[in-house]
């Protein structure tokens, strides 16, 4: 995310420079300091959608894939 927000005025030249240097500067945790807003943002969404995608996956088996083909498990 530094690096892309940085812009043209980077003190950054690669990806690989960016982590020498927070690592350097900061420590080895500042690389995984967005880390726990990113997985709060992202757990509930995984979650629905595994939910959504097997109630939909039951409800299409149920009215069509049963009667039309066979189930692969």
């Amino acid at each position: 995310t530094r690096v892309m927000n940085a812009g043209p005025t980077s003190p950054y030249r690669s990806l690989l420079q960016a982590m020498v240097l927070i690592v350097r500067e900061e420590g080895v945790r500042a690389l995984y300091k967005g880390w726990t807003p990113s997985f709060v943002r992202m757990a509930p969404q995984t979650v629905l959608t595994f939910i959504f995608l097997e109630q939909f996956r039951g409800l299409y088996w149920n009215s069509y894939a049963r009667h039309n083909c066979v189930k692969f498990e």
